[in-house]
């Protein structure tokens, strides 16, 4: 990845981030917290709700298209390819939660109350309706667990 790319998708983290902390403070913070979420809007083509929870730091290579909905929570060093939408499914109340360094690829869909377990994959252009347990890669729409658990991936 070149540095360019890595210092885009870091902005967009950092802007993220205090979107987050100025929403939850609440009152005037707010206004503020709003500016920060439209800019993101028209900078990066994303939507990201400012009600969403990123647990540390979020590995955006590819920072463009990508929806994240209200109360999603993502664990630390997770990596969220381009056009990747978590968000709630039309059907079912609930977000998902993305475990730590979870990668989600390029168009894939995450929705529902769902968890996507610790140093699990979600493959490009996957639609994921269901668990995907830890250190698991799931593909296809909707998403079939491909590979099982392992224990050597998880270590670390």
């Amino acid at each position: 990845m070149s540095g360019a790319r890595a210092m885009e998708g870091a902005g967009l983290v950092s802007l993220w981030q205090r979107m987050c902390r100025l929403h939850r403070r609440g009152g005037a913070s707010r206004a503020l917290a709003n500016v920060i979420r439209r800019y993101i809007h028209w900078r990066y083509a994303c939507h990201i709700s400012p009600l969403s929870r990123p647990a540390g730091w979020i590995n955006l290579p590819h920072p463009v298209g990508i929806v994240i909905g209200h109360n999603v929570e993502i664990g630390e060093n997770a990596t969220i390819y381009q056009n990747v939408t978590l968000g709630q499914s039309g059907r079912e109340e609930g977000y998902p939660v993305i475990g730590a360094d979870a990668v989600i690829y390029a168009g894939a869909v995450v929705v529902g109350p769902l968890r996507i377990g610790r140093a699990s994959r979600i493959g490009a252009n996957s639609v994921v309706l269901s668990d995907v347990p830890e250190g698991a890669t799931s593909v296809g729409a909707p998403a079939r667990i491909v590979t099982p658990r392992r224990k050597d991936r998880l270590a670390g």
